[in-house]
């Protein structure tokens, strides 16, 4: 086991094996009677890029609808916010603002550094915030 492949969920390679391709759900759907749901499914769980790969459904919340035949936020109990809560608290004027931008619908070019560990981002959060007002003036 030396010199591993890392596949982010940026890389195009392996994009579609992190959930459900649409594909995959609709024939679920359509295997459980439930094909007429589509669209209201869709509009629930439709939502992942990975890669180069749209509409990739989440395995955790797909197979809890299929069980309970309910629309609910499944996973909304397997992580937790507090990254966002701590820089919506903590985060800079710049990192607001891009909530903000977000938050009314507009877009957010940023860049992504693949090999982040969470645990370092309070050291990096204004290098960070420095290269995104960076690529907005270039």
């Amino acid at each position: 086991m030396n010199n591993l492949k890392v596949v982010m969920t940026t890389s195009d390679e392996y994009a579609d094996s992190f959930g459900f391709t649409e594909e995959e759900f609709f024939t679920v759907l359509d295997e459980y009677g439930l094909s007429d749901k589509q669209s209201d499914v869709k509009r629930w769980y439709d939502g992942f890029t990975f890669g180069n790969k749209t509409d990739i459904y989440n395995p955790w919340s797909i197979i809890h609808y299929l069980d309970t035949g309910k629309l609910r936020a499944y996973w909304a109990n397997t992580s937790s916010n507090s990254l966002i809560g701590k820089l919506l608290q903590e985060g800079t004027k710049g990192v607001k603002q891009s909530f903000e931008k977000l938050l009314s619908g507009e877009h957010l070019t940023a860049f992504i550094d693949e090999q982040i560990v969470y645990h370092i981002l309070d050291n990096l959060e204004s290098s960070a915030c420095q290269r995104i007002s960076e690529s907005y003036s270039n």
